[in-house]
């Protein structure tokens, strides 16, 4: 069945909730083009000042922290698809945001904690065994 046959089928009430979810995936899209190129591009000159007056975070730290965010979302999709098989698609999507969530509180704990101890040392207690 090809793509304007399944249009076909479909009723109103989803050809218009697939209409909005692809203008708001559009949007994201495209905001996180006009983001990246404002950061890493030629916008990179006129937020220069703002970021050289802030701390940088380590390469590794930010790519620990993709890591663990995209790992979380695909255990996410993993859990609902294979734990909670009896889910909607919208349970997927939201099981999914769940557990992107808890990933990214898990890396703002290590990234708090980096920020404790910068030099790499381990908290005092921990040296004397507590």
């Amino acid at each position: 069945m090809g793509i304007s046959e399944a249009l076909a089928t479909m009723t109103t009430g989803k050809l218009i909730a697939l209409g909005i979810f692809g203008v708001i995936a559009l949007g994201i899209i495209v905001g996180a083009i006009i983001a990246t190129s404002a950061v890493l591009g030629p916008g990179r000159r006129a937020v220069g000042g703002a970021l050289r007056e802030e701390k940088r975070m380590p390469t590794s730290i930010r790519v620990l922290g993709w890591g663990i965010c995209l790992l979380s979302v695909g255990l996410g999709i993993i859990m609902a698809m294979y734990v909670l098989p009896s889910l909607s698609a919208w349970g997927i999507i939201g099981m999914a945001l769940l557990c992107g969530g808890l990933g990214l509180v898990v890396f703002y704990l290590i990234a708090s904690r980096r920020e404790k101890f910068p030099e790499n040392k381990a908290p005092e207690s921990a040296e004397r065994g507590e």
